[in-house]
Parts: C-alpha cells; structure tokens; sequence
C-alpha cells in the first residue's frame, strides 16, 4: 500500500473531510502490515480548538464506532508530517486492545514506523517546530505543577482538583514522588 493523503505538505485548510479520507487511507495502511480487523470501524472526525493539552484524541463508546478529534491550533501551525503522525497514532488506538499506550499500541507504532514514511510514532508528540503553536500552548495554561521527583511539568488551565491535590501533597506522580512544586503562569 503506497502513502498519499499523509505525504501532503500543506495541511493547514485540512477540514474534517480531509481527515477522514487520510483515516481511510491510514486504515488501508494498517490492514496491509497485518491488522485487517481495524477495516470493521468507522470513524468521525471533529476539529477542536478548545483542547490545548491534546494535540489529537480517539473516543470510543462501545462497538467499532470510533471519533477522532484533532487539535485545530495544531492543524494549522504545526508541520504537516507532524499532523499526519499525530492523526496516524489516533487510528492506531482503534486497534483492538490499542485504546492505551500499551505494548499493543507500541508493537502497532513500531510496525507503521518500520513500514512507512511516517515521523517515528510514540507515545508523546515531538517537539512542534512552529514558535506560534509553543506560544499559544504555552498562554493557554494558567497552572503549571512539576515533579520534584522527575521533573515532569504538567500543565492545567485551571486550578482543578489534581492542581490543589499536588498543592496539598495528596498527589503522587508516576515516579513515586509526592512532592511538586504549582506555579501559576500569566
């Protein structure tokens, strides 16, 4: 199966159409390395240009129904072999078992990655190469929390109860640590 939607340069005026057709085409290619169930779903897409933290997400309430939604900021300033990675691991978490970043999900990543001309497919997006997108992120969030443990940042736009939990010291982060430090970014 040869690559088209997702070697496009230009991604910028993607609509909903154009993402589904790039879905499709990441379905054949994913059927074609070996995982022909995933050709049972199907799929809705929705851009989202209220969900800063996520630059893609792929929900699925039972069945083979499946929605992916698309960060619009990251449609239109990021680079497009980003956006196409980023739409490429959404429909990887319609695979069977792949809903999570767990060794299916990887060993599906790994495969596209060794078969394709995709950006290495991970768990976490690459660095966006666009100042505008970091800059909008970056204003977006008003609560930023690192781990003192490992460093880790996570950032929040408002102070919810995971904020004032690691502000309280009822929080551990994944390392184990229990302490963090809150600041508030203006």
């Amino acid at each position: 199966m040869e690559q088209k939607l997702s070697l496009i340069k230009d991604v910028s005026n993607y609509t909903t159409n154009d993402i589904l057709a790039e879905i499709k085409e990441d379905v054949e290619l994913l059927a074609a390395i070996g995982y022909p169930e995933i050709k049972r779903n199907t799929y809705s897409v929705k851009i989202n240009n209220k969900r800063a933290h996520a630059l893609g997400r792929c929900g699925n309430r039972g069945g083979t129904h499946y929605t992916i939604t698309i960060n619009g900021y990251h449609l239109r300033l990021s680079p497009a072999a980003e956006v196409h990675n980023t739409i490429m691991h959404e429909v990887i978490h319609s695979l069977p078992g792949c809903m999570n970043h767990g060794e299916k999900w990887k060993y599906a990543a790994q495969r596209v990655n060794r078969f394709y001309d995709f950006p290495t497919i991970s768990r976490c997006a690459n660095v966006m190469q666009k100042e505008e997108f970091n800059d909008y992120v970056n204003a977006t969030f008003k609560y930023i929390v690192e781990c003192q443990g490992c460093h880790q940042k996570f950032r929040f736009m408002r102070k919810s109860k995971t904020v004032k939990a690691c502000e309280d010291g009822r929080a551990a982060c994944a390392c184990g640590s229990k302490s963090f430090v809150v600041s508030e970014n203006f």
